[in-house]
């Protein structure tokens, strides 16, 4: 059964064949009586596209998704909105557990109230969860610092100092991405320095990315490794005139934007 979970295209698929397990042909088939709650880590354009996904996919299944989430990716919070979901009796939950470890008792508690669990996006490797759908972190960083590696290149730099952004130091999914891209630009040769605290408040990620570029004249790249950092680090480099490339992760609008315009 897992393997078949693992094997399908779609996240909600696996949602919707999790609650299943252990319920007779005539009860799988009442899909409307299903209820999935989607505990998002926070709320933003990354994590909106994730909501829709899931509720489009509870529509073409015939079953409910409730999705929840809230902007600060305040971590109680969410563990708040999980512990409602376990006393609603929700047929089943997936949690992103930002942060890994802070997951584990509300997790056991689902897992003790008998609600079948899936996880997304983050990690909570030492937790009851069983099943994951995500990328290979370690793996995209590596991706990621060849194609930083490429542009430089290309632009005839083969050295010099890059600076990595990291809004949540510790998240295990964030460090398997530091450690990737640092795999591949250590070697080759660039100045990495310290994963720098770029926090999860957009505002302060803006200001911390504008005076780590002020600090760091002579940087050859700046590197994000969450989805708000990219297009901060895009108007402080249009703003400020730089000429470093920079570098990140996920699919926000005014990331595109940004590529877009160069």
């Amino acid at each position: 059964m897992v393997r078949r979970l693992v094997t399908t295209a779609t996240l909600l698929a696996m949602m919707v064949a999790m609650p299943m397990f252990g319920m007779t042909s005539r009860q799988a088939s009442a899909q409307d009586d299903i209820k999935i709650a989607y505990i998002l880590h926070g709320l933003n354009d990354f994590t909106q596209t994730i909501k829709e996904g899931a509720e489009d996919a509870g529509k073409d299944l015939g079953v409910k998704v409730d999705v929840f989430g809230e902007a600060g990716f305040d971590i109680a919070t969410h563990q708040g909105f999980m512990e409602s979901a376990i006393q609603a009796g929700y047929d089943g939950i997936v949690v992103i557990p930002n942060g890994g470890d802070p997951w584990n008792s509300v997790i056991q508690e689902a897992t003790d109230a008998g609600i079948p669990l899936a996880s997304a996006n983050n990690t909570a490797l030492n937790s009851t969860l069983d099943l994951w759908v995500g990328q290979d972190e370690y793996n995209s960083g590596i991706l990621l610092a060849k194609e930083v590696q490429s542009q430089l290149a290309a632009a005839g730099v083969t050295s010099g100092k890059v600076v990595i952004g990291n809004c949540l130091p510790g998240n295990p999914v964030l460090v398997a991405r530091s450690q990737g891209i640092r795999s591949v630009l250590d070697a080759a040769g660039f100045d990495l320095t310290e994963d720098q605290d770029t926090k999860l408040d957009n505002t302060a990620n803006y200001n911390i990315w504008d005076s780590l570029a002020t600090a760091n004249g002579d940087a050859v790249a700046m590197v994000g490794l969450c989805s708000l950092d990219p297009p901060n680090i895009a108007q402080v480099k249009e703003r400020g005139g730089y000429k470093w490339l920079g570098a990140g992760y996920d699919l926000e609008t005014p990331t595109l934007e940004a590529i877009t315009n160069g």
